[in-house]
């Protein structure tokens, strides 16, 4: 599955929408937008987080 994917399933598999998981992750809701639909991250600070949250 990819990363925008899995990301998005995990996010809605709490109920969160996309500024809750942003709040977490102390990013801004058009960061996990990008995330999810470009599947993409950048940063490696911003890697950590996603893999954290996807328990990677």
């Amino acid at each position: 599955m990819p990363l925008g994917e899995r990301l998005r399933a995990e996010r809605l598999k709490l109920g969160w929408i996309g500024y809750e998981l942003a709040d977490f992750l102390g990013v801004s809701g058009m960061t996990i937008y990008n995330w999810e639909n470009e599947g993409k991250v950048y940063k490696l600070k911003h890697r950590s987080l996603v893999s954290y949250f996807l328990g990677m």
